[in-house]
């Protein structure tokens, strides 16, 4: 686990860094039923999540990665909690999930989505996401 992995991603309506460091990890343990990350982290890849192990994710990557908590709690209002969460779908808030959760588990030099090119979290150089450009900035791991 690294709780120093942070990635950038361009997601709702900008570029946002996430990062789950300790007290975040911490927080989602404890929102999303008292389980462990490994618990979270193996449900949201085998697809068998619950809705709170994705936005929660999102959220608390979000202030991990620096996000004000009010500002962060509205970007998942406004772009996690009507959004598909379906995998598979590009830009889905369950493709961001993965993403963080991924770089936190793996480290970023293992992250591979398995995304196709087109892919809004494929990941870049240096571990940072980016769609259509090159990486926002270089990862801290």
């Amino acid at each position: 686990m690294n709780t120093k992995a942070e990635v950038t991603l361009k997601w709702a309506d900008g570029v946002y860094l996430f990062a789950l460091k300790a007290p975040q990890i911490d927080e989602l343990e404890r929102v999303c039923g008292g389980v462990g990350i490994g618990v979270i982290v193996g449900r949201v890849l085998a697809e068998q999540f619950y809705r709170k192990d994705i936005r929660e994710t999102i959220r608390l990557g979000l202030i991990g990665g620096g996000t004000e908590q009010t500002r962060a709690l509205e970007l998942c209002e406004a772009y996690v909690d009507e959004r598909p969460f379906e995998p598979g779908i590009d830009g889905s808030v369950y493709n961001v999930a993965s993403v963080i959760l991924q770089a936190v588990w793996y480290g970023l030099e293992e992250l591979d989505t398995g995304e196709g090119e087109d892919s809004p979290e494929k990941p870049e150089t240096g571990g940072s996401t980016s769609p259509d450009s090159e990486p926002a900035s270089s990862p801290t791991a």
